[in-house]
């Protein structure tokens, strides 16, 4: 009994293995744009080079985010409203 799940657990073990060998990772290489560019918000501002609100200032870090729930919370609402009238 204790050798069979040994071997499904060793023959799982090789499958996800062999899947994981596979997958390509995209962003790897990729360059942090907007890490990059608030950095060097946050220094023009502290400098005075910029007049700017802290928001703008800070939004390379938080605008991604907030697009991206906007982008899903108006699908959602969509998906939601289609199926109302349904």
């Amino acid at each position: 009994m204790m050798t069979e799940v040994k071997i499904s657990v060793q023959q799982k073990r090789k499958r996800y293995n062999k899947i994981m060998a596979q997958q390509k990772v995209v962003y790897k290489n990729s360059f942090p744009l907007f890490t990059v560019l608030g950095l060097i918000f946050i220094v023009l501002k502290l400098v005075g080079t910029i007049t700017w609100s802290w928001w703008w200032v800070l939004a390379p870090f938080w605008a991604p985010l907030a697009i991206v729930l906007g982008i899903a919370v108006f699908v959602f609402s969509l998906a939601f409203i289609i199926q109302c009238f349904k």
